[in-house]
């Protein structure tokens, strides 16, 4: 099965001359300029920037990428929009077969959509047909002037019919004069006298412009005819304007250049499409990572919390230069079997393991009960805590396990032991915690 490639006839190109048609466009890098999201955005691939190699007719992607451009570069304030509208180069033709078919007109008008052509000062029509390339401007009058729409028709080869494009033109300006009388815009630019029997108003001028030098050269001569009018239009055309017009209006070689501008244009907007692309694609690769990594580590905080022991109750908190180490702490712990919470000192900022130890002997809590009776203030809600400085942390475990002592609680920054409080557990006298500040 061959594949089939269906070509509007300005993508005939003679032979031997370059072939920019786009065999398959699936394979190649598009951009869309201004942007994806315009409505009138313009698809182009890579492949139609070789139809602005020398001796290669433009393509309509191209001629309507630079229309594009023109109009937001050089009719960017609203006085220029509001001045000038510029059909693109597909228009035309669809006005063709419109003003054939009954009914089809309506359909038409939404090409121009919320726009009033005939408060317009001028609308720009790209004309193509037999491997060519031609423009209209319609002229339309102020309300001062006692002349009708004028229709201008540029061509670099004089090779267009002007009499049937003017006709066609003349017809659209009718249609659309007809359906306005039906529903009458707030604001119409031509006075009421021309108005009322436009259709006999409307002028005609087939006007003299610069000729270009070869045979593929009409679609840069066109956009260039574009750029100088809007440049050099009076802010209403009467027929005094039509002296702006010659074979000497600009010089041929300065059309010519016109190609070798869009090319770097294009080469700019691929470039831009490229870096694009290639940042969004760092950006998603980055979220990706990050995700992995979250993800990761969520699974690791899972297996952290479901690993033997991760119940336990003891935590170690660094809280100085104690010169004591954790594994101390988790030794100590272990051999009392007991689990650990955490305090800190609001004045050093320590960090306290809290051991519950086992069940006192009997001489123990004896004692225990007599020093209790010497401090009995201090015995009534207070958490039983014994606090040791570092230098003491040793010599305090090993004092635990030869002789029961009742639990002491100091500042461990004075080394005069002035403050000193026999703590009782009100709950359990029979349980007994260590805190030790490191």
């Amino acid at each position: 099965v061959q594949d089939v490639v269906l070509l509007d006839d300005e993508d005939v190109q003679p032979e031997g001359q370059v072939d920019c048609r786009m065999h398959d466009r699936r394979n190649e890098t598009m951009i869309y300029y201004p942007s994806r999201d315009d409505p009138e955005a313009v698809e182009l691939s890579s492949s139609d920037i070789k139809c602005l190699d020398p001796g290669v007719y433009l393509s309509s992607p191209v001629i309507n990428f630079y229309i594009q451009y023109m109009k937001r570069t050089k009719l960017h304030d609203d006085d220029c929009r509001e001045k000038f509208y510029i059909f693109n180069t597909y228009f035309y033709s669809k006005l063709e077969e419109a003003l054939l078919g009954k009914g089809e007109f309506l359909k038409l008008r939404r090409w121009w959509k919320g726009v009033n052509i005939y408060h317009t000062s001028y609308i720009i029509l790209p004309i193509h047909g037999t491997a060519h390339w031609s423009l209209i401007i319609i002229c339309i009058p102020s309300k001062e002037s006692n002349s009708g729409p004028i229709i201008l028709h540029l061509d670099s080869l004089e090779l267009h019919s002007s009499a049937k494009i003017f006709d066609t033109v003349r017809r659209y300006l009718e249609a659309e004069w007809c359906h306005l009388r039906k529903n009458p815009p707030p604001d119409i630019s031509i006075s009421e006298t021309i108005w009322d029997d436009l259709p006999s108003n409307i002028q005609k001028e087939k006007v003299q412009v610069p000729q270009q030098k070869n045979e593929y050269d009409c679609g840069i001569f066109m956009l260039y005819y574009i750029e100088r009018f809007i440049r050099l239009a009076p802010e209403r055309f009467t027929r005094d304007n039509l002296s702006m017009f010659s074979r000497s209006w600009f010089q041929p070689e300065d059309a010519s250049d016109l190609r070798q501008r869009i090319r770097e244009l294009l080469l700019e907007e691929f470039e831009s499409a490229r870096l694009d692309e290639a940042l969004s694609e760092a950006d998603t690769s980055d979220r990706s990572d990050n995700e992995e990594d979250a993800t990761k580590s969520a699974e690791s905080e899972q297996a952290a919390a479901a690993a033997p022991g991760s119940g336990s109750s003891e935590m170690i908190v660094e809280g100085g230069d104690t010169g004591i180490s954790n594994e101390d702490f988790k030794g100590v712990a272990a051999s009392k079997e007991a689990s650990s919470s955490i305090c800190r000192s609001a004045d050093n900022l320590a960090g306290c393991v809290l051991l519950e130890e086992a069940t006192l002997s009997d001489s123990v809590m004896k004692d225990e009960e007599d020093t209790t009776k010497a401090d009995p203030v201090s015995s009534q809600d207070e958490q039983e805590v014994a606090v040791l400085s570092p230098g003491a942390w040793k010599n305090s475990e090993e004092n635990t396990h030869k002789q029961p002592q009742p639990d002491i609680c100091c500042d461990s920054s004075d080394s005069e032991m002035d403050d000193v409080k026999i703590i009782e557990d009100p709950y359990q006298r029979t349980n007994k915690q260590n805190c030790r500040i490191f």
